[in-house]
């Protein structure tokens, strides 16, 4: 008897369903889960704009620049006079500082005072003569020049020369010479004394300038000794610039009026033990 043969199964197929079924929880799911997922550049673009800091920009402040006012330098103004008549000429020309908006009244008064004094005793001395008839040639009317120059000039020290001629009715005219030292930054001129070291530097000046004028053989040794001795009178005209300390000597002080003027000037290097550091001018 041969065996029988199993028939195939002809129930029910569940197999398409339940695959159709998985399918679509997949399908289902995977909606939801990209609706509460967002996309991944969404994402951060979101959490860089709540959890990044706003961070200021630095800023560069502009401070203006204050620069100091300029130091205005000093500047001589030649101021002159002139009067004549028949029997006497007079002629200055002097001078008078100026300094932006600083006074230098003080200064500009001394220097007037000098000139207007030399004025005034020139005038005397024509009136004294004229009253004793004892002013000279009729021919010759007397005169008075005042003139100026200036040695040495820095934003710290000027000196100042002032050159007076006179002519009084005599063999010939007479000079004389006054100077000014003025210390700019204080605003003062300058005496002898406030720039020697010690009581004992106008001797040594002194030594100095007579051993000076000797060599020159400008008169006799007695004249040069007594009018370049070192008394404070004899040492009233002088001048500082970069050559040293200059001395100047009248006419008739330590030689004739023919020599004229004498001028010794003491270099840097011999100063150093008479006058102050601060007044050992350089070029």
């Amino acid at each position: 008897m041969s065996p029988m043969k199993r028939q195939p199964y002809s129930g029910p197929h569940y197999t398409p369903m339940i695959l159709a079924l998985v399918a679509m929880g997949i399908l289902v799911g995977a909606y939801f889960f990209f609706q509460k997922t967002p996309a991944k550049e969404d994402v951060s673009t979101a959490n860089s704009e709540q959890v990044a800091p706003l961070i200021p920009v630095p800023t560069t402040a502009v401070v203006p620049v204050i620069e100091p006012p300029k130091e205005e330098p000093i500047v001589i103004e030649k101021k002159t006079t002139e009067e004549k008549n028949p029997e006497f000429g007079i002629t200055t020309a002097y001078p008078a500082l100026k300094k932006g908006d600083v006074s230098v009244d003080d200064i500009n008064a001394t220097i007037r005072i000098f000139v207007d004094g030399t004025i005034k005793q020139f005038k005397d001395d024509f009136n004294n003569a004229k009253k004793e008839g004892s002013t000279g040639n009729p021919d010759e009317t007397w005169s008075l020049t005042i003139g100026y120059d200036t040695p040495y000039q820095s934003s710290d020290y000027i000196s100042l020369e002032l050159s007076v001629d006179s002519y009084e009715g005599g063999a010939h005219p007479n000079g004389t010479v006054k100077t000014f030292v003025v210390d700019v930054k204080n605003q003062k001129i300058l005496s002898l004394d406030d720039i020697l070291i010690s009581n004992t530097s106008l001797k040594d000046l002194s030594a100095l300038a007579i051993a000076d004028l000797k060599k020159r053989n400008v008169s006799d040794d007695d004249w040069i000794t007594s009018g370049a001795s070192g008394k404070t009178e004899n040492y009233q005209a002088w001048y500082l610039s970069s050559n040293g300390l200059t001395i100047l000597f009248s006419s008739y002080q330590v030689a004739p009026y023919a020599a004229g003027v004498q001028e010794v000037t003491i270099s840097p290097l011999k100063l150093s033990d008479l006058i102050k550091p601060e007044y050992i001018l350089t070029k």
